[in-house]
């Protein structure tokens, strides 16, 4: 473990403390650490199947209800679309299209996952706690999620949840 670093873990409330003591002055303090999961999962192997928006995955998230997610791209398109997400803009033009494509792939992947029970209550939670970091665990059963761009996505719930990014 790096030095000026101490962490602790809380057994079964799933609440990690990191306290951080940095070498130069800088007033940092503690940060609190929830975990939350996701769990996205589909009947059979984990393998040989593409994305298309006619497959059912089951969406857990907690103690909340099961529900069923579907998700809105084809293979191809998806991985038409991965592929102009890559960093190779060449003028002005592309980056303001790349900037468009981002922004769009940002608002699905925020409705796949809004689309999981429990998700909103998790991530908004009433009692905002300012020193409080969330730790958002997603877990597949199937390789073909791989794919999703988790990492792109949109605060999925509240008021600016379309234009507010999710920080992983």
């Amino acid at each position: 473990m790096p030095s000026g670093v101490a962490v602790s873990h809380a057994g079964g409330n799933s609440i990690s403390q990191i306290t951080f003591h940095p070498d130069h002055s800088m007033n940092v303090g503690h940060m609190d650490i929830r975990t939350v999961t996701i769990e996205l999962l589909r009947a059979g192997p984990r393998h040989n199947q593409l994305i298309s928006p006619l497959t059912l995955y089951l969406g857990v998230c907690g103690n909340a209800a099961v529900g069923r997610v579907s998700l809105p791209f084809e293979h191809g398109d998806l991985e038409l679309r991965l592929q102009e997400l890559r960093y190779r803009v060449a003028d002005q033009d592309d980056q303001a299209r790349r900037s468009k494509l981002l922004d769009r792939t940002g608002r699905e992947v925020a409705q796949i996952l809004s689309a999981i029970p429990g998700v909103s209550g998790v991530l908004n939670p009433e009692d905002e706690q300012p020193r409080m970091m969330t730790h958002l665990r997603i877990v597949l059963s199937a390789s073909e999620l791989a794919m999703l761009p988790f990492e792109a996505s949109k605060v999925p719930t509240g008021e600016d949840s379309m234009s507010t990014w999710l920080a992983l």
